[in-house]
């Protein structure tokens, strides 16, 4: 979707938040966010049924009160840090500095 072509032509309060909320419970979104985590929290791309998954479980998160998943954007972040792939790196005979540089985090 041309996002920016959709606020163009719907340049009120109202358009725009149909817009934001288009995009928020888009495709586009959920993968985007969902790649991100991978990338940012397990430093690699998501496979393609982890990311069919996660979109998937996130619903319509840009609708309130309509989230149709399981998930929210929150849930999926604290699911992703307290999976065994993030956990296995982690030693906790390090310090928090320590592990944090190890991830690659620091």
């Amino acid at each position: 979707m041309d996002w920016l072509n959709a606020i163009q032509q719907q340049n009120n309060a109202s358009g725009r938040t149909k817009v934001i909320d288009g995009f928020l419970n888009s495709t586009e979104y959920k993968t985007h966010y969902v790649t991100s985590l991978y990338e940012i929290i397990l430093g690699r791309a998501p496979d393609a049924a982890g990311l069919a998954f996660w979109t998937a479980k996130m619903g319509n998160p840009g609708t309130a009160g309509q989230n149709d998943g399981s998930a929210d954007e929150k849930f999926v972040i604290a699911a992703i840090l307290g999976s065994d792939e993030l956990a296995i790196p982690l030693d906790l005979e390090k310090s928090y500095e320590e592990s944090c540089h190890a991830l690659g985090i620091a």
